[in-house]
């Protein structure tokens, strides 16, 4: 199973490619990312947008986001999907019920609300994954 990430980078690397959005962590990339006489906005985290550009990225990205995650759970469904990011982040080394308190819940960030990602299906699905790992001493 790929995670969510890999699953939409090529519509993310196009994204930026049409908006000519780019990541910049220092002043040097900066500058030699950008176009003269463009403006842009500095999204966070090195994340920097064309001014004239920033409204139909922020737009194409949440449609990226919505549409994959949708994809994503049709081609996985929801539990594979809570088990996969449970052991990806080591989960059993926590314990199963700190699930809100939890790198892998907000690993799910993006699937929250959706079919399967109730908070009651995540703690059983949880709860299964630390009882498989006690099983088989995944510790």
């Amino acid at each position: 199973m790929i995670n969510l990430t890999e699953f939409i980078q090529k519509d993310i690397d196009n994204l930026f490619s049409i908006s000519g959005a780019f990541w910049a962590f220092s002043r040097e990339q900066f500058d030699k990312a950008k176009i003269d006489g463009v403006k842009y906005i500095d999204d966070g985290m090195g994340l920097f947008i064309p001014q004239n550009k920033y409204d139909f990225f922020d737009s194409e990205y949440k449609n990226i986001i919505q549409n994959s995650t949708k994809k994503h759970i049709e081609k996985y469904g929801a539990d594979a999907i809570i088990r996969y990011e449970y052991f990806n982040h080591e989960q059993q080394l926590g314990h199963y019920y700190d699930v809100k308190d939890s790198n892998t819940y907000r690993a799910l960030n993006s699937f929250i609300g959706q079919k399967g990602f109730e908070i009651e299906n995540i703690e059983r699905v949880f709860k299964e994954c630390y009882n498989e790992a006690i099983e088989n001493d995944w510790f």
